[in-house]
């Protein structure tokens, strides 16, 4: 299985933000700073295990709210896998 495309409704600067993963092999993101990567990965990370609530503190989420007060926050990953294509949606 592989992630294919990271579709970001709404998360910390981002809003209707598409990334095409197209490499089978290794895909990388660079830039400098303050350009979204880390917030990309906690995009990943939230949508994969759940959102960060500010009720149950914890070193393993980050803060990510939308920048501006929109809602809903979230968004969905594509993954492929030999039997077709599979999408992880979260949205809260």
């Amino acid at each position: 299985m592989r992630l294919k495309q990271i579709k970001i409704i709404n998360f910390g600067q981002f809003s209707n933000k598409t990334f095409d993963l197209p490499s089978d092999q290794i895909n990388v993101f660079f830039g400098a700073n303050e350009a979204g990567k880390s917030t990309t990965v906690a995009f990943i990370k939230q949508i994969l295990f759940g959102f960060h609530l500010r009720s149950n503190s914890s070193p393993f989420f980050e803060d990510y709210t939308p920048l501006a007060h929109v809602s809903p926050l979230g968004g969905y990953l594509v993954f492929t896998a030999a039997d077709g294509e599979y999408a992880l949606e979260r949205l809260y």
